[in-house]
């Protein structure tokens, strides 16, 4: 799948930078949004601080006047709190970061200390004489320095004004900007949903698609799938595992459809071998016959030659392609044994030795493993035999292993002769080898675990070894 990246990496890549961009401008945004509002708030409180002095300042002549009048203390310290808020609003205007030509707020709170300092010498004279005429001097002092503090407010005004104005171009930027930037998130948002959009599209619903049309195919019976590369591993891992599903389905459709023809074959075989069991039945019958007339005419060898060959030509017809267990099998191995010793006389001897025999005659085996074997030393390897010939039928259990060993003293055969004469007999059925074709697959039919040795070598006769675990 190489460098494939899932759909689920990709969405979250591109989140991770849509979150970092997103957030990246919502703090330009916050900031921009903090400027603008703090500029608004700063301008309107200068302009209210500037509003809090003049009026403080008028309050401040009007409280005098009237503690002037009627001589109340009340009306002093209203004077009092009055100058609080004139100086407040002073200090607020200079200590505003906005405000343009601080110097003249400077010359408006030293018209303030003045203004003040010309009500402290007015208060002194006041308090030493009542007389009005002893006083108006410092009195027309006061008044002239509110005068002069109250005709300064229309210029005041203007420079706060002025002062607006010139944020006001500012703000129109930052609002500029911040319009702006709403836009580009918009268009980034706008951009990143149409982004997983299409990416939802060509890596999921479009291969879905696609493999849903695969199924249909799969449906109508063709497996032979050719999915195209997908471009995320979730669909390619989809479509790898529909190929390999159709595939599984293709080759059981492949084994069902053998097995539905082998039982076709079957179903023939049988019906063939019911048609042919006259034939066994009508050899069986003409053997007892020739057995009879053989007892009858006091033929007894042959009589006792046919009684075997008909136990055992029913024997291999009764247990075609069936299991059977090794006492049968030795009983049957008897009668050909005893048949080949009326052929050979005394050329041949047999011996059979057999381990833990009750035992190992229990043990299933196929039909028709034991004979073959001792027919093929009998052919191959004591074929040029005169006398004095031996085959040695050995079975033992070892452990969980069953070994069956057949062997002649014959001449033997080169290892090269051995080779070839193995080759050709593993890839005949029927024909002129050394009769194992059949032998062996019959026992690997039946037996998981199943080996087979060949052993030979001029002037050392023969000896095939087969091993099972039973």
């Amino acid at each position: 799948m190489g460098n494939k990246k899932s759909f689920k990496e990709r969405v979250e890549k591109t989140n991770h930078w849509l979150v970092a961009f997103v957030s990246i401008v919502v703090v330009l945004f916050c900031i921009v949004a903090y400027w603008n509002s703090s500029c608004y708030n700063r301008i309107f409180e200068g302009y209210s601080d500037l509003q809090q002095y003049y009026e403080a300042v008028k309050q401040c002549g009007d409280d005098m006047k009237k503690y002037l009048t009627v001589g109340e203390e009340e009306y002093l310290n209203e004077y009092k709190l009055s100058m609080l808020r004139a100086k407040t609003g002073i200090r607020d205007l200079l200590e505003n970061p906005i405000m343009n030509d601080k110097w003249r707020f400077h010359l408006l709170k030293n018209m303030l200390i003045e203004y003040e300092g010309s009500v402290q010498e007015l208060m002194e004279q006041y308090m030493k004489n009542e007389d009005a005429a002893s006083y108006r001097s410092y009195y027309e002092h006061f008044l002239k320095n509110e005068r002069l503090i109250q005709e300064t407010a229309t210029n005041y005004y203007h420079i706060v004004t002025e002062t607006m104005d010139k944020q006001k171009s500012k703000l129109s930027v930052a609002q500029a900007l911040t319009y702006l930037m709403i836009i580009i998130t918009s268009l980034t948002i706008l951009f990143w949903t149409r982004y997983i959009s299409k990416l939802f599209y060509h890596t999921i619903s479009k291969p879905l698609q696609k493999v849903l049309e695969s199924i249909a195919l799969i449906k109508q019976g063709e497996y032979n799938l050719e999915m195209e590369p997908q471009s995320s591993l979730e669909m390619e891992e989809i479509c790898v595992a529909l190929e390999e599903m159709a595939g599984k389905i293709a080759l059981n459709m492949e084994t069902q459809k053998e097995k539905a023809e082998l039982e076709k074959k079957l179903a023939k075989s049988e019906l063939k071998m019911l048609q042919n069991q006259i034939n066994p039945h009508f050899l069986f019958n003409t053997l007892n016959t020739i057995y009879c007339m053989a007892e009858q005419e006091g033929a007894f060898d042959a009589s006792d030659m046919l009684l075997k060959t008909s136990h055992l030509l029913r024997y291999s017809l009764e247990m075609q392609n069936r299991l059977s267990d090794f006492e049968r099998e030795l009983n049957a191995l008897e009668y050909y044994i005893e048949i080949q010793k009326k052929r050979f006389d005394d050329k041949i001897t047999f011996h059979i030795d057999i381990d833990n025999d009750k035992e190992i005659k229990k043990t299933s085996i196929p039909a028709m493993i034991l004979q073959p074997l001792v027919e093929n030393a009998i052919q191959h390897g004591l074929k040029n035999c005169v006398k004095d010939g031996a085959v040695t039928i050995q079975i033992e259990r070892q452990g969980h292993r069953l070994i069956i060993r057949v062997s002649d003293n014959g001449q033997g055969m080169s290892q090269a002769e051995l080779k070839q004469l193995i080759e050709n007999d593993y890839h005949k059925k029927d024909g002129e080898g050394l009769g194992l074709y059949n032998v062996v697959h019959r026992l690997q039919m039946y037996y998981q675990d199943f080996d087979v040795a060949i052993k030979s070598d001029i002037g050392e006769g023969f000896e095939i070894l087969l091993t099972v675990s039973a």
